[in-house]
């Protein structure tokens, strides 16, 4: 088969991934991060010391990943809907509990969080 008789085919198929990545992306944005909810009970731990309040970050970043899971997938785009949708869910339930300890928590983890190396360049 010749190169030109593919052209067609490959536009063809360009345009419909286009059209996918369109409809995928407009889905997404009206089920917005807010409708996704996982309630955390903490009612066990004492969330002002800073092992209960170590501990309820765990159980609210163990919820935030159960929910935000159908955007974990290799593609670099849902993985960024994925940590999005992870950062929303934890800095809502942090902020609806709203305790200096578990404050303390979230900002230590925060720091501790490298962000990866996509692309460097070379200095001279």
């Amino acid at each position: 088969m010749n190169h030109s008789a593919r052209l067609p085919r490959r536009l063809a198929t360009t345009i419909f991934a286009a059209l996918i990545c369109i409809i995928a992306t407009v889905s997404f944005a009206s089920g917005s991060f807010d409708d996704l909810r996982v309630r955390v009970k903490y009612g066990d731990l004492d969330v002002s010391s800073a092992s209960g309040a170590a501990t309820l970050y765990k159980r609210i970043e163990g919820a935030a990943e159960a929910v935000c899971n159908p955007w974990n997938h290799g593609d670099l785009y849902y993985r960024n809907l994925f940590y999005a949708c992870m950062r929303k869910a934890i800095n809502n339930a942090i902020n609806e509990i709203n305790q200096p300890a578990l404050f303390t928590i979230a900002n230590a983890q925060a720091q501790a969080i490298k962000p990866n190396v996509i692309a460097a360049s070379k200095g001279k």
